[in-house]
């Protein structure tokens, strides 16, 4: 693909409206880590959201359980494109604060 084709196609993504869907999913599932027991979330967040979008970009994922208790999952994505080019890591994490529903003003909420 040249640079003018990922250009239109990431401006046709923008302006279609398609990222800010993408964006709203994946802001809709409250993937509060400080509340107990919520790592189903967590791991809801990651089987459904992160890891299907990073298949498609051509990554193999593996999900696994956080040894600390209280702790989410991991998210472990790797692509290899050549073994002469470099290696990137990058680190996210999908777990948010407490979202404080009963804080927020009229007609917003924090998951959408």
């Amino acid at each position: 693909m040249s640079r003018q084709d990922a250009l239109t196609r990431i401006t046709r993504y923008f302006d279609g409206g398609q990222f800010e869907a993408d964006l709203a999913a994946l802001i809709a599932l409250p993937t509060e880590s400080q509340k107990p027991n919520n790592q189903l979330a967590l791991r809801r967040y990651l089987d459904q959201m992160i890891a299907p979008r990073l298949t498609a970009l051509g990554f193999a994922c593996e999900i696994a359980d956080n040894p600390a208790p209280a702790g989410g999952p991991f998210l472990v994505a790797k692509r290899v494109e050549g073994a002469d080019l470099p290696t990137l890591l990058h680190y996210g994490h999908g777990d948010t604060v407490h979202g404080q529903n009963d804080q927020w003003r009229s007609g917003l909420a924090p998951f959408e």
